[in-house]
C-alpha cells in the first residue's frame, strides 16, 4: 500500500458490514460483503458497485466465503443457518441446518475441494458439513466463547478457530 487514505468506498448495504471476501480466482475486481441488513452483496473493485445483492437471508448476515472455484458463496446468519448459494443460477444450493441448533452461525470456510464446509455457532461449537449432502459430518466442542473467526490452513491440514474466550485453537 502505497497511501494511508482509502482509494475507494463501497456503500451499498443498509446496516453495519459484518463480513468480507475476496474471490479467489479474481482477487482485484470481485469481493464480497455481508451485513446486519440480511443481505450480501457481489461488489465489483473497477466500478465501486454492488453488481449482485443476495436478499434471500431471513436474519443477520455473519460471514461470508467463497468456495474455492469462486462459482458459489456461503453465509452465515444470526438464525443458524448456513447458505450456499449458485452465484451463476442466483438461487440457493443448499442450506445447512439442524433442529437442535438454536444459535446463531457467527463464521465459515470451505475445504479446498469445497465438499467440506466448515461453520462456526454462538454455542462455541464448529460443524462439518458435506456440503453436498447436507449432511453433518462432526462437531468440535472447545471454546468457552462465541467463535469470532475459523480458516483452513493453505494445504487443508489444519483449521484454526478464534474466540471471544481470549483463545485461538488449532485442529488438525
Amino acid at each position: 500500500m502505497e497511501r494511508d487514505i482509502p482509494v475507494r468506498t463501497f456503500k451499498g448495504h443498509r446496516m453495519e458490514v459484518a463480513g468480507l471476501s475476496v474471490h479467489p480466482k479474481d482477487p482485484f475486481t470481485v469481493f464480497a460483503t455481508g451485513s446486519f441488513d440480511r443481505s450480501a452483496c457481489l461488489w465489483d473493485v473497477r466500478t465501486g458497485r454492488c453488481m449482485k445483492r443476495l436478499d434471500q437471508h431471513e436474519s443477520d448476515v455473519n460471514a461470508v466465503r467463497f468456495l474455492p472455484t469462486g462459482d458459489a458463496l456461503g453465509t452465515t446468519t444470526n438464525d443458524g443457518v448456513v447458505h450456499l448459494i449458485d452465484l451463476r443460477a442466483d438461487q440457493e444450493i443448499k442450506s445447512y441446518t439442524k433442529p437442535n441448533i438454536i444459535c446463531g452461525a457467527s463464521a465459515l470456510d470451505f475445504s479446498k475441494s469445497g465438499r467440506v464446509l466448515f461453520a462456526a455457532y454462538d454455542d462455541h461449537s464448529i460443524r462439518a458439513w458435506d456440503a453436498v449432502k447436507g449432511t453433518q459430518l462432526f462437531v468440535l466442542i472447545s471454546h468457552q466463547g462465541r467463535i469470532s473467526h475459523i480458516e483452513l490452513s493453505p494445504d487443508g491440514t489444519a483449521l484454526g478457530s478464534s474466540s471471544w474466550d481470549g483463545t485461538t485453537r488449532v485442529w488438525a
